[in-house]
């Protein structure tokens, strides 16, 4: 039920003051006991909160309202929970952080007063470490929180895994039709899972699928090929077979828009690319050998232009891109970026420096070509050799691997070492192969409510162990390794880790 409600600047009741210019008389004072400054309640859970309210005068009586809005929609649209003092409600609002507001108004005096809480709901499955991974040629999902692990979800929730070796492992708000209202149901969290061969949008909340491949389109679905998905405060968007399909949710969140005709252009992107939250994605185009990029308003693909301040000619043709990573700065300039590149004719590999104010949105430079560097790595270097790769999200360094053994390169100065713990030991044991990295860092605050945080950041290590895994998360200080590993095990062969939180939002996902 949506209450046509203006809420007033609010504040906790025992702060409240009244400094207006009005003709009145005192009023007995109430004070509330009982009502938390914040709430985490999982989906179906009862939210039980029982405020008492000690008047000063006898026989004062009042009217009680218990609401919420969600936090991050900004029409702030307000939902009626009870009208009860004792709230007993049986949670299914959708997941999110909700502003929660308890109001009782004298009956005789018609003065209504507030007290603000923050509701987090959240569901088994809203939070913790995701992994990725093939299992009998097929795509699942693991999870990981604290000391309990869910395996083979994906299985377990709809009957069977996705058919298909995993591509990737993507984040969306989406909206479903309920059949039963006619009305659509917004702000779902949702894991797009992508596997060679199919593609769905799975409800975090409670694993259930709210689509497939083909119920994404206006007009018929092309092939299904997918590669990569990738969100941002301007566009949505994901590439199959080569090409780019994208949306804005200013016209609407994804099951209210859908996806239509590719971007335009000659051109063939690569599965890997880089972005934050609020700049374009940088995109590699194989047919051409160039990088290249997305904008909301533009319906082709556009290669990052050379022009005057261009120090290095955007062409990269015969070369195949490993690797990009990207050097968080802040949300708003954007940072710096590095592409592991190999050179096909004698597999030479090279590292190129690009300065990413040039995907920037409002930047003076947007889609310009900003490549500063090309370092060419010697022959007899590990980086040469590396299998993979993750970048250091806060530092100027990159983390490689050759078989077991885990490195450092440092962009700036060009030095590569061995990342040990800090008690000298290796990173990982002898004879377990590295497959995957991720330097991973949430960091979440409302600055509505500065007594809510949620900061991690791990570097995340997945090795091959027979036919299952091991997934560390390690804590980084400086070129090494703080402290011993949250050490975790699974089965099948990990290809992605995603961590998942109540909070998570699109602006929030690293890529």
């Amino acid at each position: 039920m949506i209450v046509s409600l203006l809420v007033p600047s609010l504040v906790l009741v025992s702060c409240y003051e009244d400094k207006g210019n009005y003709d009145y008389v005192d009023l007995p004072q109430a004070e509330v006991k009982g009502i938390a400054e914040t709430y985490v309640s999982n989906l179906l859970d009862v939210l039980d909160i029982d405020p008492q309210i000690t008047a000063l005068a006898n026989g004062q009586e009042y009217e009680y309202m218990w609401m919420c809005y969600d936090k991050h929609d900004f029409k702030k649209e307000i939902d009626t929970l009870s009208t009860d003092r004792h709230l007993s409600y049986k949670m299914n609002l959708p997941l999110s952080t909700y502003q929660l507001i308890f109001a009782y108004k004298d009956k005789k005096t018609n003065v209504t007063k507030y007290v603000n809480s923050t509701l987090t709901v959240q569901s088994a499955y809203s939070s913790g470490w995701y992994v990725l991974k093939e299992k009998g040629g097929n795509t699942d999902l693991d999870l990981f929180v604290d000391n309990t692990k869910k395996e083979d979800i994906l299985f377990q929730s709809l009957g069977a895994a996705v058919p298909g070796a995993p591509r990737y492992l993507g984040y969306t708000l989406y909206a479903y039709l309920d059949k039963e209202t006619d009305s659509f149901i917004k702000e779902n969290q949702g894991f797009v899972v992508m596997s060679d061969q199919d593609m769905r949008i799975i409800r975090v909340a409670d694993m259930k699928e709210m689509a497939r491949f083909g119920e994404l389109f206006f007009e018929d679905s092309p092939s299904c090929k997918p590669q990569f998905w990738y969100v941002g405060s301007e566009e949505n968007g994901f590439v199959s077979d080569g090409k780019l399909y994208a949306y804005t949710e200013r016209n609407g969140q994804l099951g209210i828009s859908k996806f239509s005709y590719p971007k335009g252009g000659d051109y063939q992107l690569s599965s890997v690319f880089t972005k934050n939250a609020t700049m374009s994605p940088l995109l590699f185009d194989l047919k051409h050998g160039k990088f290249c990029s997305s904008d909301k308003s533009i319906g082709n693909i556009v290669v990052l232009e050379d022009d005057a301040a261009s120090t290095i000619k955007n062409e990269f043709d015969g070369y195949e891109p490993l690797y990009f990573g990207f050097l968080f700065d802040d949300m708003w300039t954007g940072g710096k970026m590095y592409a592991v590149m190999e050179k096909e004719s004698d597999q030479s590999r090279y590292i190129v420096y690009i300065d990413s104010e040039n995907l920037v949105y409002f930047g003076e430079y947007y889609l310009k070509n900003r490549i500063t560097k090309i370092k060419a790595l010697d022959a007899s270097s590990k980086f040469s050799k590396a299998t993979c790769f993750a970048q250091n999200r806060k530092f100027e360094m990159m983390y490689f691997s050759i078989g077991d053994k885990l490195y450092s390169y440092d962009l700036q100065n060009q030095v590569e070492r061995e990342v040990v713990c800090e008690n000298g030991q290796r990173a990982i044991p002898s004879g377990e192969k590295i497959v995957m990295m991720q330097h991973i860092v949430f960091d979440w605050y409302d600055y509505m409510e500065p007594t809510i945080k949620e900061q991690v950041e791990k570097l995340v290590v997945a090795t091959e162990v027979g036919d299952g895994y091991k997934l560390y998360l390690f804590e980084p200080e400086a070129n090494n390794l703080k402290g011993s590993p949250i050490i975790y095990e699974g089965k099948g062969r990990p290809v992605q880790v995603f961590y998942m939180s109540p909070h998570m939002n699109n602006t929030s996902i690293c890529y």
